[in-house]
């Protein structure tokens, strides 16, 4: 849903089909003339202190494996004596289930509880799909924060009693060498050092096949300004936004072809990462990357590198009418910027759950790669 091509439309519960020969085939939120209801929602968690002693561990560490190969961990360090257990209290109440309905495909009801949550519902033909339960159910389908907020815990946790520390422990032996687990080969790509396939493969569990790490690297070698430029907290940042925006394009990947295609689109409705959409945009994409998808646009769903070229391009070209490019906003630390260039006269005329969706996903990503998202994260 670019901006430069005029909005987004949110498919419909029953919209969450595959189309023609292609599996999973669609997309989450397609580039329309109108602005779609999907979004993404925080999830309240309560948190639970645990009483207890504290304890150093002795014993072997290890470190991870270096490229390819398994690593052996050096001896470990003699474990020091446990403290004492300092005293805690029991985990805070949570969010009573009492009453509530529980979920079901189909179910009407606006609270509801599931796997010992208590939901609340934001979009009521998506809470209440059947044809689309699976993608929908509470806490479990890839797209159910399009629909529900999460309210956090059922039940009511009691305030624990204090609890004494036990005895200083024993300093722990000298532990023997660690057996390391093997790392991830290396494949040459720009991105093995900042996130690896393992990780990409962990960061999108329900991807598509059609989108893979080794056609991702093969794109990249025709932009290799990206998450190459700047410093290491830039290039981070890079691989966390961009990521962030093509998961929410795609329903975290698993869809390549717009769910809701808009007639005024003609052939050219949205495709791939970042749901390149409109025939000037597929023309000035197609003469880039060398491809005529002007006259064949199906490549951009049926190419696995194409694909990831065509949302490359835009994130490193295309402006979206702003002055900046998503790449040119991010290295600059500015993730807003990147939502105003793709889909800035959508999400970005006050708070919405689109862009919160974003945010959300790429401040996610920022701390698994282990680097500050800052503080520049909306665009209104």
């Amino acid at each position: 849903m670019l901006a430069a091509c005029g909005g987004t439309a949110g498919g419909g519960p029953s919209d969450f089909t595959t189309s023609g020969g292609q599996p999973g085939t669609g997309s989450v939120t397609g580039s329309g003339n109108s602005p779609g209801a999907s979004g993404g929602s925080s999830i309240a968690g309560s948190g639970t202190s645990f009483a207890g002693s504290t304890s150093s561990f002795a014993g072997a560490s290890s470190n991870n494996g270096g490229s390819g190969s398994a690593g052996g961990g050096a001896n470990g360090v003699s474990g020091g004596a446990s403290m004492a257990g300092a005293t805690s209290s029991g985990g805070a109440s949570g969010a009573s289930c009492t009453g509530l309905t529980p979920w079901a495909p189909g179910t009407t009801a606006t609270d509801v509880s599931h796997n010992g949550e208590h939901y609340t519902c934001k979009v009521e033909g998506w809470c209440s799909s059947t044809a689309a339960a699976a993608a929908y159910e509470p806490g479990v389908g890839f797209a159910w924060m399009d629909a529900w907020t999460d309210d956090g815990p059922c039940g009511s946790g009691g305030n624990g009693g204090a609890s004494s520390g036990g005895a200083t422990g024993s300093a722990g032996s000298t532990g023997s060498a660690g057996s390391g687990a093997a790392g991830a080969p290396s494949t040459g790509c720009v991105l093995d050092s900042l996130l690896g396939e393992n990780n990409f493969d962990s960061w999108f569990p329900m991807r598509n096949g059609f989108y893979t790490y080794a056609n991702l690297c093969k794109a990249i070698a025709k932009y290799p300004a990206f998450a190459t430029t700047g410093d290491s907290t830039a290039q981070k940042r890079e691989v966390a936004g961009f990521f962030a925006n093509v998961a929410r394009e795609t329903g975290m990947l698993v869809y390549i072809d717009e769910i809701s295609k808009p007639a005024s689109a003609g052939n050219y409705w949205g495709r791939g990462p970042l749901q390149i959409t409109w025939n000037y945009n597929y023309q000035a994409c197609g003469a880039a990357i060398g491809a005529d998808l002007l006259d064949t646009p199906t490549l951009v769903s049926t190419d696995g590198v194409i694909t990831w070229e065509t949302g490359l391009w835009f994130w490193m070209t295309n402006d979206g009418g702003t002055g900046t490019t998503p790449h040119q906003a991010i290295v600059a630390g500015n993730f807003g910027g990147t939502i105003r260039a793709i889909n800035g006269g959508i999400e970005c005329n006050g708070p919405n759950d689109a862009a919160n969706e974003r945010i959300q996903h790429y401040q996610t990503f920022c701390q698994a790669l282990g680097v500050d998202p800052g503080s520049m994260l909306t665009c209104w």
